[in-house]
């Protein structure tokens, strides 16, 4: 390398230096800027959530004990909603307590808040849950109408198992039930109305295209009649 190009690879590398710096220099103001509108904005968050006691007419307790009374409705209805069909069906009086219960929370001003809202709203799904169980109960037993005699049938409540998902194979797969996964296309037989409407809905409501096949998803809180 002459000279010439060592001073004009210097310069050039000096140059660089200096815009390097100065657009740190920018980004450090930049952040600098960003806290601080963090820090506003995490202000303004505290003021509206210390206003909204007042907005909605009620003290901060009144609101906690709410959410209490709301968090006891859920533990409620999910003990319900985990019975066996059979036994729902004997707890009408306790579902229509809980719906009782339920539309008391609702008439509070507190219900419109957001955390209040989900609650109660989950409240809701869990009874719908329940009463869908015990309709299912009252099916049971059918009659095999080639022999004229009762074909033994229990029920299954898909479970809510969010780390290992439940599908008819391994439903069928079950002590309980077949204790045979590669009977799944007779649960699937026996239960195909019920699945391929709720498949229809999902697809309906979500347009989405990840399942091709009805038999691939079942839901939480579906009850799947067993022939046996």
């Amino acid at each position: 390398m002459t000279y010439e190009a060592y001073e004009l690879a210097l310069k050039d590398a000096t140059c660089r230096e200096v815009a390097a710096k100065q657009a740190i220099a920018q980004e450090q103001t930049t952040l600098q800027d960003l806290k601080e509108q963090v820090v506003q904005t995490d202000k303004s968050i505290r003021a509206v959530h210390n206003e909204i006691p007042g907005l909605i007419g009620m003290t901060q307790e009144e609101i906690t004990k709410n959410g209490e009374k709301e968090a006891a409705l859920i533990a409620q209805a999910e003990a319900l909603a985990q019975l066996p069909p059979e036994e729902i069906k004997k707890r009408s009086a306790e579902i229509q307590a809980l719906e009782k219960a339920l539309m008391a929370q609702q008439s509070q001003t507190s219900s419109l808040l957001f955390a209040s809202s989900a609650r109660l709203s989950e409240v809701e799904g869990l009874i719908r849950t329940a009463k869908e169980n015990a309709e299912a109960a009252k099916r049971a037993p059918v009659v095999n109408t080639f022999s004229g005699s009762a074909l033994s049938v229990s029920t299954y409540t898909v479970q809510d198992r969010p780390n290992n998902r439940e599908c008819l194979w391994k439903i069928a797969g079950r002590e309980e039930v077949f204790n045979d996964a590669l009977q799944w296309p007779k649960l699937y037989q026996a239960n195909k109305s019920r699945i391929d409407a709720a498949f229809e809905k999902y697809r309906a409501d979500t347009n989405a295209d990840k399942y091709s096949r009805p038999e691939d998803l079942i839901f939480p809180g579906q009850v799947f009649n067993i022939p046996r």
